[in-house]
């Protein structure tokens, strides 16, 4: 019995931590009209959705609150690059708040690189900033989901920018393991026509990991999705007709793995579980991660945010500033997405055998 509490307890270290993941809104400004984007997104010139000096401020006064003893600044946007004054100052500022707090503290941005800077891109490694980006395949097909404003090839632009940046942290005889540019990938309906040239493409660019991702159909992808999207049944045969060439590869010597299946292996083979917030049971949703928009209101996460955005704020949880971190845990909504998520009482889920494994996120 001692025993399996203890491999439960392993299993479940999220239980009771409180949000290591706090996803900060820099802007809502774009300069891309991404085809599948689901996250909300202004104009060029819409400064009033920028985050301010004196509301960033709060967001991290909120979430240095957390009890949680690993603290990650995950910056997003619209494009994070387009306010860097911003994104400097949570950095300088959380480190400095952690002088007295002594976390093992973090921070990261995910930037489609079309902003970035030898300047910029100095500042973040410097500043053991991680970074990812989006990376949909071959030029063609990232060009095609990911236009660009300023140019026919944003493809391009990334390229330059990931090679500039893992150049940098050679420089510096960092471990290319832990620090280099990392990307994201999301399946549209033409990916299913180059699924092994984008395995390729990962393998060639030294990427170690890829996660295939379906679309989320809400936001923009809503309006085009009889043209990028695609039923259940045809996403999981691509899925499973990649993986067996992922596998494949492996076999021949190469390494790369497919980031959903390693972390369902772990959460089935392991003692350890990833922590991934969106399968956990209960899930992640305001216990594990909070996201501040630009104007400061609090969420359960990100596509929470996204939800409020289209017109259903269920998911909001106040406004850092004037809500305690006590009373944002306590909210009705974290409890309740806390009961609607824990597996073993929801109808159908308590008797599954992949329950121990499996996590729902609401």
């Amino acid at each position: 019995i001692a025993a399996q509490a203890e491999r439960t307890g392993k299993q479940t270290p999220h239980v009771g931590q409180r949000p290591h993941l706090h996803i900060a809104i820099a802007t809502l400004r774009c300069n891309q009209t991404s085809k599948y984007c689901h996250a909300t997104r202004a104009s060029m010139s819409q400064t009033d959705t920028d985050l301010t000096i004196e509301t960033a401020k709060k967001v991290v006064d909120h979430a240095m609150q957390s009890p949680s003893p690993y603290i990650n600044f995950e910056f997003q946007g619209g494009e994070p690059l387009l306010n860097m004054p911003v994104v400097k100052f949570i950095v300088e500022y959380s480190r400095e708040k952690n002088r007295l707090e002594n976390k093992d503290l973090e921070h990261s941005v995910v930037t489609n690189l079309t902003a970035m800077t030898e300047e910029i891109a100095d500042w973040l490694v410097d500043n053991d900033v991680l970074v990812c980006t989006s990376l949909d395949g071959p030029a063609e097909l990232h060009n095609d989901n990911r236009p660009w404003k300023r140019s026919e090839d944003a493809y391009a632009e990334v390229r330059k920018w990931m090679d500039f940046i893992n150049q940098r942290y050679a420089q510096q005889g960092r471990d290319p393991q832990q620090w280099h540019v990392d990307a994201l990938m999301t399946t549209s309906r033409k990916t299913f026509d180059r699924w092994k040239e984008v395995v390729d493409l990962y393998v060639e660019r030294g990427i170690h990991t890829i996660h295939l991702r379906p679309l989320n159909v809400y936001g923009f992808a809503l309006e085009t999705w009889e043209q990028i999207g695609y039923s259940v049944e045809e996403y999981l045969e691509f899925y499973e007709r990649t993986l067996d060439y992922i596998i494949e590869l492996n076999r021949k010597g190469s390494s790369i793995v497919e980031g959903t299946a390693a972390v369902f292996l772990m959460k089935m083979l392991t003692e350890d579980d990833p922590n991934f917030v969106d399968i956990l049971s209960p899930c992640g949703a305001g216990t594990g991660q909070v996201a501040y928009n630009y104007d400061g209101k609090l969420f359960t996460c990100d596509e929470a945010r996204m939800a409020a955005a289209m017109g259903d704020d269920m998911f909001e949880l106040g406004q850092a500033g004037a809500t305690s971190f006590a009373e944002m845990m306590d909210h009705p909504t974290v409890r309740t997405l806390a009961l609607a998520s824990h597996l073993d009482s929801l109808p159908g889920c308590e008797s599954c055998w992949n329950a121990p494994f499996c996590g729902v996120c609401p």
